[in-house]
């Protein structure tokens, strides 16, 4: 369970090259390199996990429809 950035990091750091090059984790590492907010670093994980299957889906549809689409969105807009 990750209950820290320091966990988030420690986390995003372990990854198989080929998940860290994904857009979402790409996101979520700059968002620990900007020094994001801790709420929106953690929204991006979430995300991460989701997307990556590793987030059970019940825990995901507790974020608003309109939250859910635009993260989705951005994960996929984002430049790499």
């Amino acid at each position: 369970m990750l209950r820290t950035i320091g966990d988030a990091h420690a986390y995003i750091m372990a990854l198989p090259k080929k998940r860290a090059l994904r857009a979402h984790w790409q996101h979520a590492w700059r968002l620990l390199l900007q020094q994001a907010s801790a709420a929106a670093l953690t929204r991006q994980v979430q995300v991460a996990l989701f997307m990556d299957g590793k987030l059970d889906a019940g825990a995901f549809e507790h974020m608003s429809s309109a939250w859910q689409a635009a993260a989705i969105a951005s994960a996929y807009t984002t430049k790499v």
